[in-house]
């Protein structure tokens, strides 16, 4: 807590003239650490080796399989990394749902099929968003090489109440929004294994000390992916491969942000209306404002 406490108290500060002339700002927004916080989704806690911590200050990503907490036979995947992004625009990014399954060759390619349909999250190949009741949900369908597609609907759940921000999910018990799919891949939605326990997160926070390698880094975000899923079907014949796609995608994904970073102002301007790009901004500059920049 010490080595936060100049930063907790400038957040603190800085943060009310920050929510005062950002209009448009989430009332929820918050960029104080709050060290006790209650995640929706807990991240395991990774002791990293001198070569991972320094991997990280390089900032490349860290990806692991770890041991599911949900079965013994099974890994969930965990990546760590600090990126040449701010907290801000990584969470835009992650939180634009509504266009994960855009394609863009750009992306890179993680598997054999994916060199066909490449989007923002590896092997998925349609999504569709919608909101039922108070909750939103995002459907997708996943296609990985050797294996039957997997489709699923996630339960949304964010919090930017201090960092560390959290956006979590959880499988839905119905494929909500799969009315909206698209009719190219139906083929792959009939033959699909519907997943039935999905849980995972994006966990987004300024640069620990930890990982810093000069004083600015604390402008830039340290991001952590984590995602416990049980595929379904023959879980002896799939398991090997699931793992490997997940070593496979992960690396990908982080890929697939810094691109989508670079190109997030014509992204925003292509795609979202002209409020959000106003709020955008404003975040951004209430963050930077928030640590001392």
């Amino acid at each position: 807590m010490k080595r936060w406490l100049p930063f907790v108290v400038l957040a603190c500060v800085v943060l009310v003239g920050a929510l005062v002339f950002a209009q448009g700002l989430d009332t929820t927004l918050s960029f104080e650490i709050k060290p006790g916080k209650t995640f929706k989704q807990p991240v395991p806690k990774v002791n990293f080796s001198p070569a991972q911590v320094q991997k990280i200050k390089a900032q490349k990503p860290v990806c692991l399989l770890l041991p599911s907490p949900s079965d013994p036979e099974l890994k969930a995947g965990y990546m760590a990394t600090v990126m040449n992004i701010d907290p801000v625009t990584v969470w835009w990014i992650t939180q634009d749902i509504a266009h994960f399954h855009l394609v863009d060759p750009a992306y890179p390619s993680s598997g054999s099929l994916t060199n066909r349909r490449r989007s923002f999250m590896p092997y998925v190949f349609d999504g569709a968003v919608c909101s039922v009741g108070n909750h939103s949900y995002l459907y997708q369908l996943l296609v990985m090489p050797l294996v039957e597609p997997r489709v699923y609907t996630l339960s949304r759940y964010h919090n930017r109440d201090g960092f560390t921000w959290e956006s979590a999910w959880t499988a839905a018990s119905d494929l909500y929004c799969s009315d909206h799919r698209n009719a190219e891949m139906e083929s792959f939605f009939r033959s699909a294994v519907k997943i039935t326990h999905n849980n995972g997160c994006w966990h987004i926070q300024p640069v620990p000390e930890a990982f810093r390698t000069k004083p600015e880094d604390v402008l830039l975000a340290y991001v952590e992916y984590y995602v416990d899923t049980n595929p379904g079907g023959n879980l002896a014949s799939i398991k090997p491969i699931v793992n490997k796609a997940t070593e496979t995608a992960m690396p990908a994904l982080h890929k697939n942000l810094l691109f989508h970073a670079a190109n997030w102002e014509t992204h925003l301007k292509k795609y979202h209306s002209a409020a959000d790009q106003q709020r955008y901004h404003s975040e951004l500059a209430a963050f930077r404002q928030a640590m001392g920049h």
